[in-house]
């Protein structure tokens, strides 16, 4: 009985895991695949913000800012020389994941809205 208690126990924490938000493979994965958006997402802001319509320029600045922002959450290692980022770094990791949905889906909005 003390083995079943045990793989009882660990299958509960596996299960508690889970459902936070995933395995180990699927958090690294949706991390990188973060910091690689907010970096293209910077990039990209520089190339637009060079133009003569001020709704690019407006556009390019707001693709830049987002692109930071989603650099602190998921890359809080490209801040750590700012006296921001060991907070972030400490706070990153506690917001869920459903939480950082909503945020990176209110970035999407002003795009089409302009």
């Amino acid at each position: 009985s003390g083995i079943n208690a045990e793989y009882g126990a660990t299958y509960h924490m596996a299960d508690a895991n889970q459902a936070e938000g995933g395995t180990f493979w699927v958090k690294t994965l949706a991390k990188g695949v973060s910091t690689i958006g907010g970096l293209l997402a910077a990039i990209t802001g520089i190339f637009v913000v060079i133009s003569f319509s001020a709704k690019c320029v407006a556009m390019g600045i707001f693709m830049v800012a987002a692109g930071i922002c989603v650099l602190m959450l998921e890359a809080t290692m490209c801040f750590m020389f700012l006296d921001i980022g060991k907070w972030l770094d400490s706070k990153s990791d506690k917001i869920k994941s459903w939480q950082k949905m909503f945020f990176y889906f209110l970035l999407c909005i002003p795009g089409p809205a302009i």
